[in-house]
């Protein structure tokens, strides 16, 4: 059976769908809740002695999400590849672990624009990795100001922007009602 309100599949012994948190019909119910859902895509489950009619409720990536999946997967990942073209014929490490780095970040924010079951996980790995190289950055410029009184500032806003991102998309990610109806749960 799945749920009438997120179409994900449930048991028919739940009161409340997990996915979506809404009270489920009764299965006198049933039939009523579902039929008056009921679009043009429904999909018809079951023998024809038990037929239902369940509604495929698609949720779209939107709002902040959609925002975070242009960013991560366009906007960051051109503004990279312009900042390495500016200075192509002295291409050193930074560029090379920079271009990296978008293209993983490009990658996770696909998997989340597309809804993918590899979303999370992939999504924890880029926030676990930009914290810990956001400290590491942040920690190497401010050491190598305060041992020889010159501050890098670009490797500590790079390091202070990495961990800006993970302090405001984790939280999201973690709480927001937009994933859970999108992804079925929370970070």
């Amino acid at each position: 059976m799945y749920c009438p309100f997120c179409a994900r599949e449930i048991d028919v012994s739940w009161a409340a769908c997990m996915y979506c948190g809404k009270r489920l019909p009764t299965p006198a119910q049933m039939p009523v809740a579902l039929a008056s859902t009921a679009t043009a895509s429904n999909l018809i489950q079951g023998s024809p002695q038990e037929t239902q009619v369940v509604t495929w409720k698609k949720i779209e990536v939107g709002g902040w999400l959609l925002f975070f999946c242009v960013v991560t997967s366009i906007v960051s990942p051109v503004i990279t590849l312009l900042q390495i073209l500016r200075h192509v014929l002295s291409v050193n490490w930074y560029d090379l672990f920079a271009f990296v780095v978008a293209a993983f970040t490009s990658f996770v924010g696909l998997n989340v624009w597309m809804v993918t079951k590899s979303a999370f996980i992939l999504l924890k790995s880029l926030f676990i990795f930009m914290l810990v190289f956001g400290c590491l950055g942040t920690a190497a410029a401010f050491f190598l100001w305060w041992s020889e009184g010159d501050l890098d500032s670009v490797t500590m806003i790079v390091g202070l922007r990495q961990i800006l991102f993970v302090l405001i998309w984790w939280p999201y990610f973690s709480a927001s009602k937009r994933v859970k109806a999108t992804f079925g749960a929370n970070l």
